[in-house]
């Protein structure tokens, strides 16, 4: 036999005993959780007695690891040999991405110098300036190239570095971050090299991208500082931007503040009714002369400081400012901006509302902003339209919904690689456990991967854009017509509290319920719960089970008054075993073959640890134990729950 087709024969039987490998530690990590009791004490000495769900684990713990040790046989066999090589292959992956001088590190180094040195540029490049921007730019290139070779390099690499991936992806997820998808890390390189060369971001998308959460994500994590945000609105003053006086009060009774208070404003307001044309700033300014002339005749009362707003800590404590959904400001009070908006780190900026003072910009300071743009759409009322003087300071940014492809299945997206799936992946980095490893209801990544295809959709539909038109809406017979969501957009926050509720139940019940119940029903609009009930059955398969076929009314004449449906409460029934490699594959296409082998390929007779094995009747023994396996969570299941889901590392 050819020494490639020994190996892989040997590798199938080394995968399979990984599976049973992490189905025992499973078991072993939640029996460490429940008993306070590792595994080398329990072999000592076993736990005796114990609730139900405790005896169900020690016997999955028994049981995988048994199957393992049968799969691997003795020290020194050809699988045990191949268990090493692949560990040695995974920790020379890691060290060559994550390690000190990684393509990680290199890359992280090229992206401050291509940000310093469009920081140090002139305003007309010199020709040197130019080529050392094209030479990073080059080396950031063959980065990315050296880092599909090493992912392509061995499957320990493929599968061991997109595990990783994934596992950052649950981790930020699960503290309820923002998940750095490749589309993600893309737009969080191209808005940190602006930020950093002092120039003002506009990121602008539709309901639900993330964008503010981008904004904080970056000022958090790449520039190590909390930003501060402001939030806009109509009716938001120029004091929300930069601050206000503080009126210091010793030894007043409250009936004579309380005069104070209704003074000052009585005043103010005549000033207004007076000045109706007066600009917000001028109208502070009144505000803040009359709170002087009363303050003087209150004993014990003074105007002692001013107190910064946001603005002027921001520049102080060298932090991010964020301003969030900025048109919706009013453009008398975005005009203000104007002048902030070109300073820079190591300014003096004198704080125009508190006459003498003064702030130095320090180093972590830049101006973020974030705008729902109706881009030829009235969607977002009291959206205005942003002046182009003001828009020319700024570099804008469109964020938009997550990648994924909306046509073909699952198995046929795990046949190729570069399959542009972001969503999907954060579903499956959702669900699986902390390995990488899945137990679910049969056929649910699938069911996933039909939620992300019709999630994408749905944005679509919401934004506006070009849709085939299979995914138009169909009204009592009538013919197909193109429908404008008015709120039910099925946005990363929806997919999350969509998913966070089916887990949180378990996996009781069938996905369907948690996509009706935390989604559709949400919809305060009946014509989007009937477009969206039907495109997600007509066109991706939810809602054909027993109960769900309801004939309920899509309206007519354009026109849903009520859509009324009652969701079943179907079971998901048996969990299915997905293994981390499986997910893997399942995320980022086919792990590639070895090219790579040990250097024994001395096969060496295995001793079984299960009686009487041998491998003709190997295959029949595995079915054996996996009917155990499913059998443990049948009853676990009757308990409330999975042995499965209470792992954790």
């Amino acid at each position: 036999m050819p020494l490639n087709e020994q190996w892989t024969k040997i590798e199938e039987t080394v995968t399979e005993a990984e599976k049973s490998h992490r189905r025992a530690r499973r078991a072993s990590q939640e029996l460490a959780l429940k008993t306070g009791t590792n595994r080398a004490t329990r072999n000592n000495a076993p736990f005796e007695g114990g609730t139900r769900d405790i005896v169900k684990a020690q016997k999955a713990e028994e049981v995988f690891e048994a199957a393992r040790d049968a799969l691997l046989g003795e020290e020194g066999s050809d699988e045990r040999a191949l268990v090493s090589f692949r560990e040695k292959e995974l920790r020379a992956a890691i060290t060559s991405m994550y390690g000190k001088d990684g393509i990680a590190a290199k890359r992280a180094r090229l992206l401050d110098e291509e940000a310093d040195q469009l920081r140090r540029m002139s305003e007309l490049p010199t020709a040197s300036e130019i080529e050392a921007l094209d030479d990073i730019r080059g080396d950031l290139s063959t980065q990315r190239t050296e880092e599909n070779k090493l992912l392509l390099g061995s499957p320990e690499a493929f599968a061991g570095l997109h595990l990783f991936e994934l596992k950052k992806y649950k981790e930020q997820l699960e503290n309820g971050r923002i998940a750095e998808t490749p589309y993600v890390k893309e737009q969080i390189e191209d808005l940190l090299v602006h930020f950093r060369t002092g120039v003002p971001l506009l990121v602008y998308g539709h309901l639900g991208s993330g964008k503010t959460e981008l904004c904080m994500h970056i000022a958090r994590e790449y520039i190590g500082k909390d930003a501060l945000v402001i939030s806009g609105s109509k009716n938001i003053s120029l004091a929300e931007f930069y601050g206000h006086q503080v009126l210091a009060i010793d030894k007043i009774d409250t009936t004579e503040l309380d005069a104070f208070v209704r003074s000052v404003e009585q005043k103010h307001n005549e000033w207004v009714a007076e000045h109706a044309d007066a600009p917000e700033e001028e109208r502070q300014r009144a505000h803040d002369r009359y709170l002087h002339i009363y303050a003087q005749g209150i004993k014990g009362g003074t105007v002692s400081q001013y107190f910064l707003g946001p603005i002027y800590r921001a520049m102080q404590e060298g932090r991010p400012i964020i301003v969030d959904e900025v048109n919706a400001i009013p453009h008398e009070i975005l005009i203000s901006l104007n002048h902030i908006l070109t300073r820079r780190i190591g300014d003096i900026v004198p704080v125009q509302q508190d006459s003498g003072a003064s702030v130095s910009v320090q180093e972590g300071f830049g101006v973020m902003m974030t705008a729902n743009l109706n881009q030829e759409q009235e969607r977002y009322i009291d959206r205005q339209d942003l002046d182009p003087a003001f828009l020319s300071r700024l570099y804008k940014k469109e964020y938009n919904y997550l990648p994924q492809i909306t046509r073909g299945s699952l198995a046929e997206a795990k046949k190729s690689r570069g399959v542009e799936n972001d969503l999907f992946r954060i579903l499956l980095a959702r669900v699986m456990d902390a390995h990488g490893d899945m137990a679910l209801p049969s056929g649910s990544p699938e069911k996933l991967w039909r939620l992300a295809q019709a999630a994408r959709i749905t944005q679509d539909v919401f934004a506006g854009r070009d849709i085939d038109k299979a995914y138009y809406f169909t009204q009592g017979g009538s013919k197909a017509v193109r429908y404008a969501l008015k709120e039910g957009v099925c946005s990363p926050r929806a997919l999350e509290r969509i998913v966070t509720t089916w887990i949180k139940d378990g996996f009781r019940y069938e996905l369907d319920r948690a996509i009706w119940d935390d989604f559709i029903a949400q919809s305060t609009v009946p014509s989007d719960q009937a477009y969206l009930y039907q495109l997600f059955k007509d066109q991706f398969g939810f809602f054909k089970s027993d109960g769900w076929d309801q004939a309920p009314s899509y309206g007519s004449g354009g026109t849903v008054l009520l859509f009324d449906i009652k969701a079943p409460k179907n079971e998901s029934g048996s969990k299915e075993y997905t293994s981390a490699r499986e997910t893997v594959e399942m995320c980022f296409g086919p792990i590639p073959k070895r090219t790579r082998f040990p250097d024994t390929t001395t096969s060496k007779k295995k001793t079984s640890k299960i009686p009487e094995q041998t491998p003709s009747d190997l295959p029949e023994k595995l079915s054996v134990l996996q009917n155990d396996f499913e059998e443990l969570n049948r009853e676990m299941e009757v308990l409330g729950g999975d042995v499965i889901d209470f792992l954790k590392p």
